[in-house]
């Protein structure tokens, strides 16, 4: 790749670049039915609350509206909770300038216990997080700050905003009081770097996904105009290794899972026809990318779902029974999304280790449908949460005005259970889910609404944490 082609530079990511560009979806070819009749049921919204300040404090999918796992259980039966926060008073504290990596533990009645701004003067805004085997946490996110808690991010080989530093995917380890760092890591290279996919490995290792543009640093090769990655960091905080995977166009991952021999299913996005060299079966104008790798990231095969428009893979998750589900926004209407009668659906499949497809189904209405984020249930379905502007098809009631959140539940035997839509006028997205005990979910996004279902905002934009039951 050539150091200097501005093709092959990656829009940086900002919190307000990301807000805008998703506000814009409510533009995307969508003309909801007048109706707002429900037409079947929807889970129940047992309570809500807004989180942050006066500014914007949100949980954002990271590029392009795939999303990342910014909710996730902790072993005392509280959350963790991880975002981006351009605030200074309110609920958040410590912001260091610009915007934040924020990170939130609420306890079993999601109250607040902590909460912890991590970043320098730039930009820097949290994907994800998890707790860790030993009872710590990882919080990951991108940076393009030079100060503050920010150590060893890439020089930048073009100056971008004023700044002279490069966008690196950011890992950073907390102590279980979430007041301490016990390690922080910037990987990626002279270019942008983003990641906000992450999973702990049995031996306390994680593997981290995301796009990259750089071939220098820590990725060693890029193919294209920004290729889908993983690294593998040690328990420590040492990059392993990081591996790039891509065409000559655009290629991104997602979303990961492990595989039981210790590899991965890694599910993202792709405008090439090949990978690594390796034709996918490209459907064109932009197909769900789905790679295997073994256990040291080595690419075993690659391969595309979709039809003859837009399609982008969004969230994959392991079952108990070995398999996977994925999700996906589908635009098209043949190829794997044969059903669809809609313009932008969101594309469920339960697929195998091998990447055949064992079930799928389109779900969508006149509007836009994404897809964000997707679960196994205790009862051995699915849930996933996203967002929608409809009114119709199947999303069944609830819509508000512009995006609402939208959360569903899909039966074991592939039936849509649950749809509905929740927030007030204004945009409200719902990014991440978890299933607290059998049929009662916890599920974060954001909110600009004053109104409807949302009380207590704080400001421009808030994380809104949700509590629904079937």
């Amino acid at each position: 790749m050539s150091s200097t082609s501005k093709g092959h530079e990656t829009m940086k990511i900002s919190l307000a670049g990301l807000l805008t560009s998703l506000l814009m979806l409510q533009g995307c070819d969508s003309s909801p039915s007048a109706s707002n009749t429900s037409r079947g049921p929807g889970a129940t919204l047992v309570s809500a609350q807004c989180l942050g300040g006066t500014s914007n404090d949100v949980t954002l999918p990271i590029r392009g509206g795939h999303a990342t796992a910014g909710l996730t259980r902790t072993s005392d039966g509280g959350l963790l909770l991880v975002g981006g926060t351009t605030s200074k008073d309110g609920q958040v504290t410590g912001n260091h300038g610009g915007s934040d990596v924020w990170v939130v533990k609420l306890d079993a009645n999601n109250q607040i216990q902590w909460q912890r701004a991590l970043g320098g003067s730039g930009s820097d805004v949290g994907f994800s997080g998890l707790q860790t085997k030993d009872g710590n946490y990882v919080i990951l996110g991108v940076t393009d700050s030079t100060d503050g808690e920010v150590k060893g991010i890439h020089p930048s080989l073009v100056s971008t905003k004023g700044t002279k530093a490069a966008e690196d995917a950011w890992l950073v380890k907390l102590d279980a009081s979430g007041q301490n760092i016990l390690w922080q890591r910037c990987i990626g290279g002279r270019r942008i770097d983003t990641a906000g996919a992450i999973l702990e490995g049995a031996d306390g290792s994680l593997v981290i996904a995301g796009e990259t543009s750089s071939s220098d640093g820590d990725i060693k090769h890029n193919h294209g105009m920004g290729d889908a990655w993983v690294a593998k960091v040690s328990s420590d905080g040492n990059l392993v290794w990081a591996q790039t995977y891509g065409g000559s166009n655009r290629d991104f991952a997602s979303s990961l899972a492990f595989t039981a021999d210790g590899g991965l299913l890694v599910l993202g996005y792709t405008e090439s026809p090949t990978q690594n060299g390796n034709a996918c079966g490209y459907q064109g104008n932009g197909d769900i990318l789905l790679l295997r790798l073994d256990a040291a990231g080595t690419l075993l095969w690659n391969k595309c779902y979709g039809g003859s428009k837009r399609d982008q893979g969004s969230s994959i998750v392991r079952t108990s029974s070995g398999q996977f589900f994925a999700a996906a926004h589908t635009g098209s209407a043949d190829g794997h999304s044969t059903g669809n009668v809609y313009n932008q659906s969101s594309w469920l499949a339960r697929i195998d280790e091998a990447g055949n497809v064992l079930a799928s189904k389109s779900f969508g209405a006149s509007g836009v449908q994404l897809v964000h984020n997707v679960i196994e249930t205790a009862a051995g379905g699915l849930a996933f949460v996203g967002a929608s502007d409809s009114k119709d098809g199947d999303v069944w009631g609830g819509a508000h005005g512009g995006l609402d959140v939208w959360f569903g539940v899909v039966s074991p035997d592939w039936n849509l259970k649950l749809s509905r839509t929740y927030g007030g006028k204004r945009t409200d997205l719902g990014i991440a889910l978890v299933e607290t005990s059998a049929g009662k979910y916890s599920v974060a996004g954001f909110t600009s609404s004053t109104d409807g279902d949302v009380t207590g905002n704080h400001g421009l934009n808030d994380i809104w944490l949700m509590q629904l039951s079937e």
